[in-house]
C-alpha cells in the first residue's frame, strides 16, 4: 500500500526524497554512515564547509537534521497508524547547496509501509515496536559514530533532536483533523521523550527528557523556549551564541535583547 506516499510533503516537512538529488555534492548510504570511517570521511568533508574548526560543529548541525527521520516516523504514526520503512539499509543521504548552504535530503530506496490497528493495547505495543526498531537500529548507529568520529558524548548528539520535536509537535496538534489524532500525539511524544528505554539509546538514561525551558524574545514580547541543547554555532567562524542556546547566560541574553530594542527603536 502506498496510500499515505505524498513525496511533496515528504519533502518538504522531512527532507525525504523517492530520488537521488540532482545537486548532490556528497552522498552516502546510512550504512557506510553507520561506520566510523563513513562517518568520518563524511564529517571531514562537512566541517570546511561549514568553517568549523573540526568535526564536531558539523555533527550536532548534521544531527538537527538528522531529527526529520525520527519525525516522519513519528508523524506517520500519529496521524495514520502507520510505520514507514526506515530502516538502515534502505536510506541514503545527499548533501547539497542552496543558496551558500549546506543542506541534506535523505533517500528513500524502496516505499513501504506497515498498518497498525486500532485497538488501544495493540496499537501501544506496534509504537513501541517501530520507534525502538528505528531509534535503536537506523539512528543510535549514526550517531554512536559522531561521537567515536568527534570524541564527544553521544548526548550531545542525540539533544539536538529535543527543539524541534517541541515545534513540530505543536504544529501538528493545530494540523490534526480530530481529537483522536491530537490525543495520538500527545501520547507518542510523551512515549518517545520519558518512556522510551535509555538502552535503546545505548545510554543510562533517555536522553530526549530534558525539559523545555523558556525565555522571553528579543523583541520582549513573547515567551519563547530554548533549545534543548548547544549546536556550537559559536565554534564556527563569524559564529556566535544563538538567542536561545542553553548555555547562554539570561545575563547576556538581556544585554543582546536591550541592544536589539535599542537598535529598532523600542
Amino acid at each position: 500500500m502506498e496510500l499515505s506516499l505524498d513525496r511533496d510533503m515528504l519533502k518538504a516537512k522531512f527532507y525525504l526524497i523517492m530520488e537521488p538529488h540532482p545537486d548532490a555534492i556528497y552522498s552516502a548510504s546510512f550504512a557506510e554512515l553507520s561506520t566510523v570511517e563513513g562517518m568520518r570521511k563524511f564529517l571531514q568533508f562537512y566541517a570546511p564547509l561549514l568553517k568549523a574548526p573540526d568535526t564536531e560543529p558539523a555533527g550536532t548541525f548534521f544531527c538537527s537534521w538528522l531529527g526529520r527521520i525520527a519525525l516522519a516516523e513519528q508523524y506517520y504514526l500519529s496521524f495514520y497508524n502507520r510505520s514507514i520503512a526506515l530502516d538502515l539499509e534502505n536510506l541514503t543521504m545527499d548533501m547539497y547547496e542552496s543558496n551558500g548552504y549546506c543542506q541534506f535530503a535523505f533517500r528513500i530506496q524502496q516505499w513501504s509501509e506497515e498498518q497498525g490497528t486500532g485497538a488501544s493495547a495493540e496499537r501501544e505495543l506496534f509504537r513501541q515496536t517501530h520507534l525502538k526498531q528505528l531509534y535503536q537500529q537506523t539512528l543510535r548507529p549514526l550517531i554512536e559514530a559522531i561521537s567515536t568520529v568527534t570524541g564527544a558524548h553521544a548526548r550531545v548528539f542525540w539533544r539536538q533532536f529535543p527543539s524541534q520535536f517541541n515545534y513540530f509537535i505543536q504544529a501538528w496538534q493545530e494540523e490534526a483533523s480530530s481529537t483522536t489524532i491530537v490525543e495520538q500525539i500527545k501520547e507518542d511524544h510523551h512515549y518517545v521523550t520519558t518512556q522510551m528505554e535509555a538502552e535503546t539509546f545505548g545510554l543510562s538514561r533517555n536522553p530526549l527528557h530534558i525539559p523545555t525551558r523558556y525565555t522571553t524574545s528579543i523583541q520582549g514580547d513573547q515567551s519563547i523556549p530554548l533549545k534543548s541543547a548547544c549546536c556550537l554555532y559559536h565554534r564556527m567562524d563569524d559564529g556566535d551564541y544563538c538567542f536561545s542556546c542553553p548555555k547562554l547566560s539570561e545575563t547576556d541574553r538581556d544585554e543582546r535583547r536591550l541592544a536589539y530594542q535599542s537598535k529598532e527603536g523600542n
